[in-house]
């Protein structure tokens, strides 16, 4: 087990994030729910193998008990449950702001914990107002060569946020973007004003573009707040430049 945690610092001293976090957001008092991936099947032995790990808001790494039973004990803080074989649930109940940061799962393998996950971000606000600006840009659609091989590039950018905890998500067609569509991870940056700057940029086949699709960027600031960009689209690129 040494040899466990041994790797586990490690990973977590080297570990660098890519790509898309998933963002659950939570107020106070409530109770959520984080689903998580193993790098490998856990066919029995579920309470043993599996592992629920957090990294809070200043980088310290825990790791939680989850043995409570909550069906016999309504003082449980965290209950671990299997969803399938390679995915699991955690359940957090009376969620406070010092449960606020990063949960990760992991699984054995041999005598070394796996992290397969890119983990999942707990974010505690309550209801106070928070505002943002929400652009959302696009590169030139008559630079692609429209042989089925260009890309369009949708960039979201977000202003004056006095925070540096949100998520963004890609709405087309008012459904969520297809994960297949190549994102950046969010970028966020402190502004010499104490306030915050945001990025992401979502890339589309320019096929896509030309069929008219609908986007717009959603930015999520707290559990019940979110700020939706202007929406735009092929027609609109081309009223925009008098096309």
């Amino acid at each position: 087990m040494l040899a466990a945690f041994a790797f586990l610092m490690l990973f977590f001293r080297s570990f660098s994030y890519s790509g898309s976090r998933p963002t659950v957001f939570s107020e106070e008092g409530q109770s959520v729910q984080i689903q998580c991936s193993l790098a490998g099947s856990v066919l029995t032995g579920f309470e043993f193998w599996v592992h629920w790990f957090k990294r809070g808001t200043h980088g310290n790494m825990e790791q939680l008990d989850t043995d409570c039973d909550f069906h016999q004990n309504t003082s449980c803080k965290y209950y671990s449950a299997q969803r399938s074989e390679e995915k699991v649930l955690l359940r957090i109940f009376n969620v406070t702001s010092m449960d606020a940061g990063d949960y990760y799962c992991s699984d054995h393998k041999d005598s070394y914990l796996r992290f397969a996950d890119k983990g999942t971000r707990l974010i505690v606000r309550g209801e106070e107002a928070m505002t943002a600006n929400v652009y959302l840009l696009t590169t030139d659609y008559r630079s692609a060569s429209f042989n089925g091989n260009e890309n369009v590039t949708l960039v979201c950018l977000v202003d004056r946020l006095s925070t540096d905890q949100l998520s963004v998500r890609w709405i087309l067609n008012g459904t969520l973007a297809s994960q297949t569509l190549q994102s950046s991870g969010l970028e966020v940056q402190k502004q010499h004003n104490n306030g915050y700057v945001a990025s992401t940029f979502l890339i589309i086949p320019t096929q896509i573009w030309l069929s008219g699709v609908v986007c717009t960027c959603e930015v999520q600031l707290s559990a019940n707040a979110s700020i939706h960009s202007k929406i735009v689209t092929l027609q609109a690129f081309r009223n925009q430049k008098g096309v």
